[in-house]
Order: C-alpha cells, then sequence, then structure tokens
C-alpha cells in the first residue's frame, strides 16, 4: 500500500442501485503535517431505546449509589456488561401526569407536555442534535421501532394519538415517522438510485429487495475488490468483517415477514396476530435486526442519531422469548398480584437482554484506539416509572456506553427525587460535539452532577 494514500471518511462502496458507507479504516486517519501526527477521533453517537410501560420498581433499581454490584433481578441480563451502565433514580417528566402513557411517550425526548386537540409538544433531544450535525451524515437520523396492534379512536384519553406512537418530534406539531419494517430500513441504509441532478444529494427513490433479488454486496462487488488491492492487511480485515455483517443482517431481514398494523378493541386478551406475530421468525428477530442496523448505521457514520420505540405507549404486545405469554400492557398493571408481579419482572428482564444485544454488538466492533460503544450513548428507559399507578417520577433510564471518554461508567447514579429527565438530556446533548453549549432543553432545571 501506498503510504501517502489517503482515503476520505465520506466514501461509499458504489454500484448501480447500491451504496455502502465505510466504517473507519486506518487508511483514513488524516495524513502528518508538519512532522506532527494527526489522530481522526471518531465521532459520537447517540441512540434512545424506548420500552413502554415501565418497571417493577422493586426488581430494577439497585438499593446503593455508586458502583454497580450485584444487579437487581430485572437487571440481571445486563450483568456482562454493567461497567459499562450508568443506572438512574430519582429522574421524572412530572410534566406529563396527566394521561400518562401519552402524553408521557411524547414528553420522553422532549421534556415538554404535550397539549390536547391538534398535536402540540416540542422538538426532541435526538432531532435537537440531528439539526446540528446531521450535515455531516448521509442521514441526519434514523427512527425504528416494532409492529403494533393500532388502538381504535377514543382510546388516547381525550389526546392525539400521535402522541402515543411517537418520541422523536421534528418540530412542536411534527413528529419523525418511524420505520417497522427492517427491510425498507436496510434499504434506506444501503441500496440507493443515484444523486439528484438538481441538488447533487442522494435523494433519489431507494432500489428495495423487492425490485431487486440481489445482495446489495452483488452491486459493490467490483469496488469493494478494488479497495481491498489499496489498503493494509488490517483494513482488508477490518472490510471482510463489515462486509460479512452487512450480509448476514441481510439474510436475516429478508426472512422477516412485517404484518400490516390491525385495529382493534382494548381487550384483556391476546391478539392472535400478536401471540403469534411473525411466522417463522420472532419478535426478538425482529428487534435484533433493528438493533443491527442502528449498529451499522453507527459503524459507517451513515447517522450519529437514532431511535428505536420497542412498542406504543400502552403497548399490547407479546414476547414469547420472555416466558410471558400476557399482553405488555395487562402485566405492567397487577405488579402486585399473586404471581402477577414475577410475570412483570420476566418481561423487565426480557427488554434488558435485548438492550444487552446492543449494548453487546457495538462493544464487538473496533473504531480508533477502542470501540464503537466507547464513542456512543444508549439510552435505554421508559415513559413511566411503574405501569399500573402510571407513575412518571423514578424514570427506570440507563445510560451505556462512554461517550468519547465523557463518561464514567459502572454507576448507580442517584439523582434527587423529581429530577426532571430533561437534565440528563442536557448532559446528553452537551457530550455530542455539538459545536456550542446547550444550557437548557425541555423543563430542565440544570445538568446532572458526576457523571465524568
Amino acid at each position: 500500500m501506498n503510504k501517502s494514500w489517503q482515503l476520505s471518511r465520506r466514501t461509499f462502496l458504489r454500484g448501480t442501485g447500491a451504496m455502502l458507507a465505510l466504517p473507519l479504516l486506518d487508511v483514513m486517519a488524516p495524513l502528518a503535517r508538519a512532522g506532527k501526527t494527526a489522530t481522526a477521533l471518531p465521532p459520537v453517537r447517540f441512540a434512545t431505546i424506548m420500552c413502554p410501560n415501565g418497571v417493577r420498581p422493586s426488581t430494577w433499581f439497585p438499593t446503593e449509589a455508586g458502583a454497580l454490584g450485584v444487579l437487581p433481578a430485572a437487571l440481571q441480563p445486563l450483568d456482562a456488561v454493567k461497567k459499562e451502565l450508568l443506572v438512574f433514580s430519582g429522574l421524572s417528566n412530572d410534566l406529563c401526569k396527566e394521561a400518562p402513557h401519552h402524553r408521557a411517550i411524547a414528553g420522553f425526548l422532549t421534556g415538554v407536555s404535550p397539549k390536547q386537540g391538534s398535536p402540540y409538544v416540542g422538538i426532541s433531544a435526538d432531532q435537537f442534535a440531528a439539526r446540528r450535525i446531521g450535515q455531516f451524515t448521509r442521514l441526519p437520523s434514523l427512527e425504528l421501532g416494532l409492529p403494533e396492534t393500532l388502538q381504535k379512536q377514543g382510546d388516547c384519553d381525550g389526546f392525539s394519538c400521535v402522541y402515543t406512537r411517537n418520541i422523536a418530534w421534528n418540530s412542536a406539531t411534527t413528529p419523525v415517522p418511524k420505520e417497522i419494517n427492517p427491510r425498507n430500513a436496510f434499504d434506506r441504509l444501503f441500496r440507493h438510485l443515484g444523486t439528484s441532478p438538481a441538488t447533487g444529494k442522494d435523494e433519489l427513490p431507494l432500489a428495495t429487495q423487492s425490485q431487486d433479488d440481489k445482495s446489495v454486496l452483488d452491486h459493490v462487488l467490483a469496488d469493494a475488490k478494488r479497495l481491498r488491492g489499496k489498503v493494509s492487511e488490517a483494513d482488508k480485515h477490518k472490510l471482510d468483517q463489515y462486509l460479512e455483517a452487512v450480509r448476514d443482517v441481510e439474510k436475516r431481514i429478508n426472512k422477516i415477514i412485517v404484518p400490516e398494523p390491525q385495529r382493534g378493541s382494548w381487550k384483556p386478551t391476546i391478539p392472535a396476530n400478536l401471540l403469534a406475530p411473525r411466522t417463522p421468525q420472532t419478535i426478538q428477530e425482529h428487534l435484533r435486526a433493528m438493533f443491527d442496523l442502528i449498529a451499522l448505521a453507527f459503524q459507517t457514520d451513515n447517522t450519529r442519531v437514532a431511535t428505536m420505540m420497542m412498542g406504543y405507549g400502552a403497548s399490547w404486545n407479546v414476547y414469547p422469548e420472555s416466558g410471558v405469554n400476557e399482553q405488555h400492557h395487562t402485566t405492567s398493571h397487577y405488579p402486585d398480584a399473586p404471581g402477577k408481579g414475577d410475570l412483570y419482572t420476566a418481561l423487565n428482564r426480557y427488554h434488558a437482554s435485548c438492550f444487552a444485544y446492543l449494548i453487546e454488538k457495538l462493544r464487538s466492533i473496533p473504531e480508533g484506539e477502542g470501540t464503537l460503544l466507547d464513542n456512543s450513548m444508549l439510552l435505554f428507559g421508559s415513559e413511566l416509572g411503574q405501569g399500573g399507578s402510571h407513575i412518571v417520577h423514578n424514570l427506570p433510564i440507563i445510560l451505556a456506553g462512554g461517550a468519547g471518554g465523557a463518561l464514567q461508567t459502572g454507576r448507580h447514579i442517584q439523582a434527587p427525587a423529581h429530577t426532571p429527565m430533561a437534565n440528563l438530556l442536557v448532559e446528553v446533548l452537551n457530550r455530542m460535539q455539538l459545536g456550542e453549549e446547550v444550557k437548557s432543553f425541555g423543563n430542565s432545571t440544570g445538568g446532572i452532577t458526576g457523571l465524568a
């Protein structure tokens, strides 16, 4: 390899109908200038994973502040990655006490109390960040979710039902639609038809898998081969691992059949389409495919901002892999009834295990002198403290990742009771390399001390 040859961070593998961004390679490091070696610092990424219906507090929160020791029952699936975590208690969303499922979902990342009537809330933290750094990536942000049986009109307590279905808001009146089909999300990341002659940007319609039976890798194979001939052995290994990961995700996604949303009345029974939602694949496979896409999007710097909704507010979803064959919402309403509390804990454990999968995925990807997780912040939590009582204080919130060295993890942070959730959002935004300090956001009253 010619050591003076350099590759731009914005280089893509291209082919007809496909475009793959590359992970950070050694050859992308800036050239040494004036006898000094410059270091390419990876960007900080931010993903929010929202899981509705709260938790069973007695089995979720650690009892002592400080270093994480033996984790409570619901957090046990995170034991292998506990050194990567900041577990919070004391955070609240008190401005969303009325109609909590619906208001609290919309207020989760906005720190604003949604109004009744026509949707009106506020910009969410993810979109606030995307506005400032989205120009540096192909996609300003990525919004994902799971399929869900739709509530019938009138089930939103007098509030717009759009509140309960969206955590990402581009403005006070404009939610950002999420993609629930992994194949469509994959196509958005890796398939395209070309560049708009009017703007010079990649804006033309996507070439989808339904239009093209070839693997996306088949389209870029020649370009990949040319690149392999120019880079070091270490970069060849990184490139091969990346392409293998893309192909693995593509194969799994092509097996997932996403059902059309079905409307139904509010019943304490399991809708048949949710008890066996996707045959032969499972809801867990769907979740993992979405998490893999977030990892690939961050690895390739396609975007630095993502959200994932694991369900609407008051979610009806059933998670057979958890061992619980009751609706999530129904189970959350009876945490202290005989036997029901254990079911609620089992669901909380299952969702924690899903989050652990994403953490492990990012931790397995080398980047710079560390890992992709070291350069990310993964916010996991719920809009409610506990589902049955609908409380909006003491929210179950976890922040994973190092934010480029700006977080000291492996601890339980006990914030003063009723600390606004927006205070944590201020801290997250100020670690996102936005170019200027964020002094307030939503209903924040300051920040949270002791995170670094």
